[in-house]
């Protein structure tokens, strides 16, 4: 529905490459968040963006600010408990 965000995570070989391909997606589809890691898009909702040692976790069209950050704060909160 209207309210539908999507979710990618990916895990590099290792924490330089995953900055490497962040800071590469930054530039590539929003480089006004290139400090943030958070932009609000021309459909007016959020994509935000973090990276936790070799995981890269993105949200796309999130319906708040605060929530495309949430979304990916817990998902590499997640990824880090995982044996």
């Amino acid at each position: 529905g209207e309210n539908k965000s999507n979710l990618l995570v990916v895990r590099y070989p290792d924490s330089k490459k995953a900055h490497l391909a962040f800071d590469q997606f930054i530039d590539a589809y929003m480089p006004e968040a290139k400090d943030l890691g958070i932009a609000l898009m021309e459909n007016n909702k959020w994509t935000a963006g973090m990276i936790k040692n070799e995981f890269v976790s993105i949200i796309f069209d999130a319906p708040t600010k605060e929530s495309a950050r949430q979304m990916v704060r817990q998902t590499l909160l997640n990824l880090e408990q995982k044996p």
